[in-house]
């Protein structure tokens, strides 16, 4: 009887303890859909904390039965609950404090690219529709992947991570478009992390089985 005991108490500990140790993830949006960057995100009643990177995306370490409170300057904040693993937030814009809100410059800051070996034409310069210089511009920050569904796991928020690439939808763009920029990430991706990503990307990304065939 006293083993029997001690074994749904083992139970019940490791349970408590996956519970505690899980890994949250989400996204942080405005009620615009756009993005927010820089938001925080509070485990309530602790001092773990996280922030939104440049896409609004999050992940923090969190208990199903805890809450998530989501700040940022110029909007609402709101708290979650943490029963989910993949968390939708839309945080609404506060124009209340919008005459005294003033926000300084921010200094610019030249990056190297991180595809160097990319030419950009003068005609490239000129056309902010091609794929070859909107890449360019994005690895200052993340290059994207285009999706033709954007509905993204808790693997494609890993991945976000992991890579610092963001998952986007294709949106207004063709797929010509969108198979010519998703090529030149792959590139990046190839140059820079190996083969490792290969296993781990969305099977759906568009144009991926004809670039692992051609590597």
């Amino acid at each position: 009887m006293k083993k029997l005991k001690l074994f749904f108490i083992l139970i019940l500990f490791s349970q408590l303890s996956v519970a505690q140790n899980r890994i949250v993830y989400g996204v942080v949006r405005d009620s615009t859909g756009l993005p927010v960057p820089g938001a925080n995100v509070l485990v309530e009643g602790t001092k773990t904390s996280s922030q939104t990177d440049w896409d609004g995306y999050f992940s923090i370490k969190a208990n199903s039965n805890q809450f998530l409170v989501f700040t940022s300057l110029g909007h609402y904040s709101k708290r979650v609950n943490t029963s989910l693993n993949d968390i939708e937030v839309i945080l609404q814009i506060d124009h209340s404090h919008d005459d005294d809100c003033i926000i300084p410059p921010l200094p610019i800051k030249k990056v190297k690219p991180c595809f160097a070996s990319t030419t950009i034409s003068a005609k490239d310069l000129k056309n902010a529709n091609n794929p070859k210089y909107n890449f360019k511009n994005d690895c200052n920050s993340n290059p994207l992947i285009f999706v033709s569904d954007y509905t993204l796991k808790k693997a494609d928020y890993e991945f976000q991570i992991k890579y610092k690439i963001s998952y986007s939808p294709i949106q207004d763009r063709n797929i010509e478009y969108a198979t010519t920029y998703n090529k030149l990430t792959f590139k990046y991706l190839k140059k820079k992390y190996k083969k490792t990503w290969q296993s781990e990307i969305r099977r759906d990304v568009i144009g991926l089985n004809e670039f692992l065939k051609k590597n």
